[in-house]
């Protein structure tokens, strides 16, 4: 600061100030990148979990399979899905006025 002009000084602050931003920026960059990568991988194993269990599955009757975490449910036999019935008691319980 006592051998440069305050014109110098002040284009220094400026460069170091962008630098920084330039810098926590990239850092932002790479993590949204690394994130992404990591979903697109655990969104790939979870395709290749939920088919395997798919199929053991199907092969050993079960009617459905839950994981833990993550993606709650991996399979369910068409025979345990209860939809249409669920709905056709709620109109006959509560028909529309």
């Amino acid at each position: 600061r006592t051998v440069a002009s305050i014109d110098v000084v002040g284009q220094l602050e400026k460069d170091l100030l962008q630098a920084q931003r330039d810098l926590e920026d990239a850092g932002r960059k790479l993590q949204r990148d690394f994130e992404a990568k990591q979903m697109e991988l655990l969104s790939r194993v979870a395709t290749r979990v939920r088919d395997v269990a798919g199929e053991y599955a199907e092969a050993n009757g079960f009617d459905a399979i839950f994981m833990l975490e993550s993606q709650p449910l991996v399979y369910i036999a068409e025979s345990a899905v209860i939809t249409d019935v669920v709905i056709r008691l709620y109109d006959e319980q509560f028909p529309i006025e």
